[in-house]
Parts: C-alpha cells; sequence; structure tokens
C-alpha cells in the first residue's frame, strides 16, 4: 500500500478470479469488505470513468492541463469515487501545415516514430505524473492519416505507435475514425471499424504490455457490433457529441 495516497497496487501471475477480504482498523474502529479480482483478457468489466480534454479544451490542450485535470481529480477527491483516467484527447501531436508554430515540427522522427507537437514536451514524463498521483493516463490516434482535428493519424503505422503509447507508459487508447472514412471501399459498413480497431487492439506492442492498453473505438455503432467482437475494443462511443442546456456545444474554455 501506498502510505502517501492510501492505494493498494499489485500483480497477479495468474488470470481467473480471486476472492479477497480487506481488513482495516485506526483510531475510530475496525471495518472489513469483501473484494473480488477479474483478471484475465476481458477489460472494462466495469465502466471506466475519468477526465477528457476535448470538450472544454479542443485544440487549446497543453500538458499543464492535463497536469492540472490530474491535480484536480484528486483534490476534489473524484479519484475516491472510481475517477480513475485522465484523458489527453485530439491535439497532441503534430499538425502539418499548422499556422502556430507550436503546433508544427517533424510528425515523424527518422524511425517513423511518432512525435508530439511542442504543447507536450515529454509524454513520458506527463503519463508518470498522472501515474504518481494515483491515476490513469490516455491518449487519443485515429486509424487514418490524420485525426479529426488535422493532427497526424496512425495509418500505416499501427504497430509503431502503440509501440511508443506502451514506452510512454499509457493505459487507455481512444481510436476516433476521422479522415480514415476517405480509406475505406464501404465507410458505413461497422466491419470497416472493427478491422481499424483490431490494428491497434491486436498488435503485439499491445499485448506484450504488463498492463494492457484499453482501447476505445471512437466511431459510432449499434452496441450488438462490438458485443458481437468484444475482442477489438473495451468500449464504444454510441451517440454524438455532449452539448449543454445552451444548445450550443460546450466552450472551448472555462
Amino acid at each position: 500500500m501506498d502510505a502517501a495516497t492510501g492505494q493498494i497496487t499489485g500483480r497477479l501471475e495468474h488470470p481467473g478470479t480471486h476472492d479477497l477480504v480487506f481488513d482495516v482498523s485506526n483510531a475510530h474502529g475496525t471495518a472489513s469488505r469483501p473484494f473480488r479480482i477479474v483478471c484475465g483478457e476481458t477489460l472494462a468489466l466495469t465502466p471506466h470513468m475519468g477526465w477528457n480534454s476535448w470538450y472544454v479544451w479542443e485544440n487549446h490542450v497543453t500538458d499543464k492541463i492535463i497536469r492540472d485535470a490530474a491535480d484536480a481529480m484528486v483534490r476534489s477527491r473524484m479519484i475516491d469515487h472510481g475517477y480513475t483516467y485522465v484523458n489527453i484527447d485530439d491535439c497532441w501531436a503534430v499538425k502539418p501545415g499548422a499556422p502556430v508554430s507550436e503546433l508544427g515540427g517533424a510528425p515523424r522522427d527518422a524511425e517513423g516514430r511518432v512525435n508530439p507537437n511542442s504543447r507536450f514536451p515529454d509524454m513520458k514524463a506527463l503519463a508518470e505524473y498522472i501515474h504518481a498521483r494515483g491515476l490513469k493516463a490516455g491518449i487519443y490516434t485515429s486509424p487514418g492519416p490524420l485525426t479529426c482535428g488535422g493532427h497526424v493519424g496512425a495509418y500505416q503505422h499501427e504497430e509503431q505507435d502503440v509501440q511508443r503509447f506502451v514506452e510512454w507508459g499509457y493505459d487507455f487508447l481512444k481510436y476516433n475514425w476521422c479522415s480514415y472514412g476517405q480509406l475505406v471501399k464501404n465507410p458505413g459498413w461497422p466491419g470497416e471499424a472493427l478491422q481499424a480497431d483490431r490494428r491497434h487492439s491486436q498488435t503485439p506492442a499491445a499485448r506484450r504490455r504488463p498492463e494492457p492498453v484499453l482501447v476505445r473505438h471512437g466511431r459510432r455503432l449499434g452496441v450488438g457490433q462490438i458485443g458481437r467482437r468484444p475482442e477489438l475494443a473495451h468500449s464504444r462511443r454510441l451517440r454524438r457529441h455532449v452539448r449543454g442546456y445552451s444548445r450550443g456545444p460546450f466552450p472551448r474554455r472555462l
């Protein structure tokens, strides 16, 4: 147990269902509660809850904003109620042809590995900062050449990009359709989306990671489609963007 956060962590050697009992005591008394751990190939047996940068910050997101969000998750005690993920949405990668210099640069290094833009100087350090607060870190990409915001996507670099996310230490991947619709033969056919999922969820890099990457598909498909192919993603977007009571989209900044 981490004395600073009060969180209990560990690793199971074998998959399966493990029933435990937690006994705690302090000056106020004692308590006991059963606890079940389910370990195996199937992830997201319970809803994954957290914070995503898109609805407030969109293309203004920065390293500091993500760090502040992680601090706020702990300070507000949302972490004590199951809120676990702090997720960077679109616009962390380089944007080809961007009019803003801090979004520009080389999209990939000499070996083809994806680069962040200058608003995110150290993606690994950012994930470590989130983890140090007892939270999990999420990241975003698209199967297409570009993301919905026009930043570099994973097209033809799926294995490399997953390896990059693993090296940086990210726990969650939002995989958004975006420009991939321009490449597929049948954009409206769910099978195309499911095959795009497969390229990230089934890569050797994703499977080698001791703690698997949770994959969320950003394209709206029927529950039945993903229900029949749970090995391709662990959750799926079902509805349009969240909108406020003003009948307009949420503001870019608060």
